[in-house]
C-alpha cells in the first residue's frame, strides 16, 4: 500500500496493487516508486516525468536484479550485466549507447541527476548531468581497481582496492576531495566492517595492552 500525493506515487495503480508477486521495493525517484517481482520484472508508478511509467521493452524483461534511482530516473541492472534506464533523459533516464553495450556491470548507484556504474574490471562509467557526477573524464585515469562506488546528491566517491579515494561531480558538494585526501586516503573501507573482525582486532589490541602491563609489572617486581 502507499499514501501521500496521488500524482507522486501516493496511490498504487490497481493493476499493481492486485499483484501477489511483488518481491521487493526498489529505488524511488523524487516522484515515483519501483518494485521487483519474483519473476525479475520491474513495475513502477508515480509521475511519468520521474520514471513512473516503465517503457514496454523494459517492462518485458525478466532478468532484472536491482533498480536504483536519481531524483528523476531509474536504472535497472540485469543479470547479464547490462543496464537499462528510463525517466528524464537529461538526468540519467537514457543510457548512452557505449555503456548500454557493456555486459559486465556489477553495481549502479545514483546521485541527484546522474548514475555511476562499476564494471567487473574495476573501472567506472557514468551518465546523466555532469553537475552531479555524470561525467568521469576528469578522473577516468584514477578509476581503476575500484571495489565500490557511493553517492550523495552532488557527486560520487569510489574506493579502490589499493586504498585510494576518488571523487568527482560538483566540487563544493563533495566532488572535490583534494583537501581531505591526507586524512581519507588509505583509511576508508568498502562496505560495513565484519563484526567478528572488529572484535578480533579489539581483543588483539586488549591482549597486547595486557601483555604490556604484565611485562611492566614483572620488570617493576624484579628491581
Amino acid at each position: 500500500m502507499a499514501w501521500g500525493n496521488v500524482t507522486y506515487g501516493g496511490t498504487i495503480p490497481a493493476s499493481i496493487a492486485a499483484r501477489n508477486d511483488i518481491e521487493t521495493l526498489e529505488g524511488a525517484t523524487g516522484q515515483a516508486f519501483s518494485a521487483l517481482t519474483t519473476a525479475g520484472q520491474v513495475v513502477a508508478w508515480g509521475a511519468t516525468s520521474h520514471g513512473g511509467t516503465v517503457p514496454a521493452e523494459i517492462a518485458a524483461l525478466s532478468d532484472i536484479v536491482e533498480v536504483t534511482s536519481t531524483f528523476h530516473a531509474f536504472c535497472a541492472r540485469r543479470r547479464n550485466g547490462h543496464v537499462v534506464a528510463w525517466g528524464n533523459t537529461a538526468y540519467g533516464g537514457t543510457v548512452p549507447a557505449p555503456i548500454a553495450q557493456l555486459s559486465d556491470i556489477v553495481q549502479v548507484t545514483g546521485s541527484a541527476w546522474s548514475f555511476a556504474a562499476l564494471r567487473r574490471n574495476g573501472t567506472v562509467v557514468a551518465w546523466g548531468s555532469a553537475d552531479s557526477g555524470g561525467d568521469t573524464s576528469a578522473v577516468v585515469a584514477q578509476l581503476t581497481h575500484v571495489q565500490a562506488v557511493y553517492a550523495n546528491t552532488h557527486g560520487f566517491t569510489a574506493l579502490t582496492t589499493d586504498g585510494r579515494v576518488v571523487t568527482w561531480g560538483n566540487g563544493p558538494g563533495g566532488g572535490d576531495s583534494s583537501a581531505a585526501q591526507p586524512v581519507i586516503a588509505g583509511r576508508l573501507l568498502a562496505g560495513r566492517p565484519d563484526p567478528s573482525a572488529v572484535n578480533a582486532a579489539v581483543n588483539e589490541r586488549n591482549g597486547m595492552s595486557r601483555l604490556a602491563l604484565d611485562s611492566a609489572s614483572l620488570s617493576e617486581s624484579t628491581r
